[in-house]
C-alpha cells in the first residue's frame, strides 16, 4: 500500500518509486457494497484494462502490485528456455 498515493477521497493512484502511474484503485458501492475496482494506468481512460474487484484497500494494491510486476520480468520459460 506503500505505492498507493490518494490523489482525493476513495481514488488512489499506484505509482513507483520515480513517480510513474501504474494502476488506479477506486472506492465504489455497487448494490449496497462497498469495494474497490482496480485498472491499470493509461492517459486516456478508455485505454485502461480491468484488474478487478477486491473488498479492501490491502487486496486491491496488492493486485495492482502484482499486475505492475509482471510486466516488469522478461515472459518466457525460465533461463530463457
Amino acid at each position: 500500500m506503500i505505492a498507493a498515493v490518494e490523489m482525493q477521497p476513495g481514488e488512489w493512484h499506484m505509482v513507483t518509486p520515480t513517480d510513474q502511474r501504474y494502476a488506479v484503485i477506486v472506492l465504489l458501492e455497487i448494490r449496497g457494497e462497498r469495494g474497490y475496482r482496480v485498472v491499470t494506468w493509461a492517459d486516456d481512460s478508455a485505454q485502461r484494462q480491468l484488474v478487478g474487484y477486491y473488498r479492501s484497500l490491502r487486496a486491491a494494491s496488492f493486485a495492482a502490485h502484482e499486475r505492475y510486476l509482471r510486466t516488469l520480468g522478461n515472459p518466457g520459460p525460465a533461463n530463457g528456455r
